[in-house]
């Protein structure tokens, strides 16, 4: 899952690369909107070990981190629960 925000050209212009990599199968767009100012303007790639406690939400929902399923709101609990999470262990 990946949260993209900047500028809209630079996005769109991300996004249909993303769409076009055969890296890349099954991409879903989950929300698209301007927005005023950045959510996770100080993220970076990353990979993380994280604690269970969303693993739990989701699992409860989807049966399994199966984020293609994911409703808009979801995402948007589980990219803000990693945020946090992230801020506070660094």
């Amino acid at each position: 899952m990946q949260v993209l925000e900047g500028e809209e050209e630079a996005v769109n212009r991300l996004y249909l690369g993303i769409t076009a990599d055969p890296r890349h199968q099954d991409v879903r767009l989950i929300q698209y909107e301007q927005i005023d100012h950045r959510q996770f303007d100080d993220w970076a790639m990353a990979l993380a070990k994280l604690p269970e406690v969303p693993g739990n939400y989701i699992n409860k929902l989807y049966g399994g981190f199966k984020p293609q399923l994911f409703s808009t709101r979801d995402a948007l609990i589980y990219f803000n629960f990693l945020r946090n999470y992230l801020k506070r262990a660094a």
